[in-house]
């Protein structure tokens, strides 16, 4: 539970910052591609899975493959194929056809062992994909496809089915230009043509998968291949080519350290001596095997190694020595039984541990989802208030606008009644005889009070006609506010309000 706090400490974080959970799982992502132990990468890996609905397209193609692959590869069959078609549907969505073809591939080679014929058609619909599309990649797969349906007829013992595929592969491969697929096509070529006992066919074309390997120089491929041609021709009865081939077979083996081939190549040239009756020779090849499988502990080379033995003392009629080595055999085949079931018992507390990690994962992963969902509730709150606030603001603008239009027509419209009552005004004024009211400059200045400036005087006496401000301002050279200053005070001294109350009262002065 600790282990588990820590990987949530560390990823609840990343779990809000989307940004940050893309670049650590592909920085994770392009470590696992370089790790062959599949515990290692899955360690790396499983934590992240409760990310998975925070990725692009691509990264959730990319981890879900890689899980897919590494669960496979632990034998972790079920898990393996979850996470192979969730990878499958990404592909679709994203319409990545060569992906797709990749992904059915793999989910053909994790499910062989459990059901074949499911395993068939993944290949079958992997294979289908790959004819839809053009070009060298597309070739190159539907060879790798064909071969591996090839396997399939031949584990269902349909040999001609096998042979017919192989053959299609090797054309498709040729096409693609492919060489390490070539020389596959030709190993299960010959694989099969082995098996039906067509030994010189076999002969043929292992022969050319030989020859591609050498030019690669692909020591590995051609330890293997070097001790497969030796065991054609020790079928075929060539005993001469037989021991050539083992000896190269076990001289690349001893070079690369691969002591099972070492030891298989060792007890191959004991065998033949054993028949061509140089038991001399064969007794040094198979006690040097056998010692090297003790020091090595590799308890099935030492049962072949001890079975050839056995023959071998049975030949020279040393029966001593052949219970020995019986006795011997069966003590190993004994251990070895009781660690192949230690075995699956590791096996078995690997599935274990593995599950129960996942189980622990769900668990973590389900916590988040809750936290993710509220998380996405506040989410949802705070755009909504957000929403809230853009309608009001928008409403208020647009009730400002209106309210603004609103009162610019009012004063439209008072402007518009102020005009006529200023032209109903002027008709009233119109209709004073003005010489009535006109009187000069000393009349005013001897009638009106002491308190009249001459400029005041000199203003009221063009107010009391029908011009405006603006017109009194422009002959008197003012400005209009300063002629409206001079009226408020004229009016004020006098004892009116208005023009109308001012000509009154000077209509009375005589």
């Amino acid at each position: 539970m600790k282990h588990l706090a820590i990987i949530l400490s560390t990823l609840l974080p990343l779990a809000l910052q989307p940004v940050q959970a893309q670049e650590n799982i592909t920085q994770i992502l392009a470590q696992t591609d370089t790790i062959t132990n599949p515990t290692r990468a899955l360690s790396l890996l499983r934590p992240f899975k409760i990310l998975e609905g925070e990725l692009d397209s691509k990264t959730q193609l990319k981890l879900y493959s890689q899980l897919g692959i590494y669960y496979g590869q632990s034998l972790s069959i079920d898990s393996s194929t979850l996470y192979l078609k969730k990878a499958l549907k990404v592909a679709e969505d994203i319409q990545d056809t060569i992906a797709s073809i990749q992904i059915l591939n793999a989910l053909g080679n994790v499910v062989q062992t459990q059901n074949i014929v499911a395993s068939q058609g993944y290949y079958e619909e992997a294979l289908a994909q790959a004819k839809t599309g053009y070009g060298t990649i597309y070739l190159k797969w539907q060879a790798n496809i064909l071969g591996n349906i090839a396997g399939i007829y031949f584990q269902n013992q349909d040999l001609n089915g096998a042979l017919r595929l192989s053959r299609e592969s090797i054309l498709l491969a040729t096409k693609s230009e492919d060489t390490l697929g070539i020389i596959t096509a030709y190993l299960r070529l010959g694989y099969c043509y082995s098996q039906s006992e067509r030994l010189d066919s076999a002969l043929i074309v292992n022969q050319k998968a030989t020859q591609l390997l050498e030019i690669r120089k692909d020591s590995l491929q051609l330890n293997f291949q070097y001790f497969n041609l030796a065991k054609i021709y020790e079928g075929m009865g060539q005993d001469s080519e037989a021991i050539e081939y083992y000896k190269k077979s076990e001289a690349l083996a001893t070079e690369l350290g691969i002591v099972d081939h070492q030891i298989g190549s060792m007890n191959g040239l004991g065998n033949i001596y054993i028949k061509t009756g140089r038991f001399g020779k064969s007794k040094v090849k198979l006690l040097k095997g056998l010692h090297l499988g003790k020091e090595k502990e590799l308890k099935v080379s030492q049962k072949a190694s001890l079975k050839l033995l056995y023959n071998l003392a049975i030949k020279e009629e040393d029966y001593q020595a052949a219970l020995d080595y019986l006795t011997e055999y069966h003590a190993v085949d004994d251990a070895l039984k009781t660690d192949e079931s230690n075995q699956k018992l590791k096996e078995f507390e690997v599935k274990y541990n593995v599950a129960k990690k996942d189980m622990e994962l769900a668990e973590l992963a389900l916590a988040q989802q809750q936290a993710m969902h509220e998380i996405k509730w506040f989410r949802l709150k705070i755009v909504a208030l957000i929403s809230l606030l853009v309608f009001a603001t928008v409403m208020f603008f647009f009730y400002s606008r209106y309210q603004k239009q609103k009162h610019l027509l009012q004063e439209q419209l008072l402007n518009e009644e102020i005009g006529g009552l200023r032209l109903k005004l002027r008709n009233i004024m119109s209709e004073i005889k003005l010489d009535e009211v006109s009187l000069d400059y000393n009349q005013l200045k001897n009638e009106l009070p002491n308190s009249l400036s001459d400029r005041e005087i000199e203003i009221l006496q063009i107010a009391i006609t029908n011009k405006t401000n603006a017109e009194i301002a422009e002959e008197v050279h003012l400005s209009v506010n300063t002629v409206k200053y001079h009226l408020k005070n004229i009016y004020n001294k006098i004892g009116v309000s208005s023009r109308l109350e001012a000509r009154e009262v000077l209509s009375k002065v005589h």
